[in-house]
């Protein structure tokens, strides 16, 4: 999720903002990156958009942000 607008990686971000949306293009998107023979690696779908001392830093949410917001993109995905 891009919830951090200075982010240095939001280019990367399959679903900018809206949780809906990254769950309706994960699914296409992991079956275009396995049709090329890749495996499509969801595992940076939950809580992964801090750059800045992301070795330091513990990302925690509640359960309700991760269901609402962090979930949806990657249960598209799988």
């Amino acid at each position: 999720m891009n919830r951090i607008p200075a982010g240095g990686r939001n280019f990367e971000y399959l679903s900018g903002e809206d949780p809906f949306l990254g769950y309706s293009l994960a699914q296409p998107a992991v079956k275009g990156i396995q049709d090329n023979n890749v495996i499509a690696v969801a595992k940076h779908f939950i809580l992964n958009e801090q750059e800045t001392s992301r070795e330091y830093i513990n990302s925690k949410a509640d359960e309700r942000t991760k269901f609402e917001i962090y979930y949806p993109p990657f249960e598209g995905a799988i």
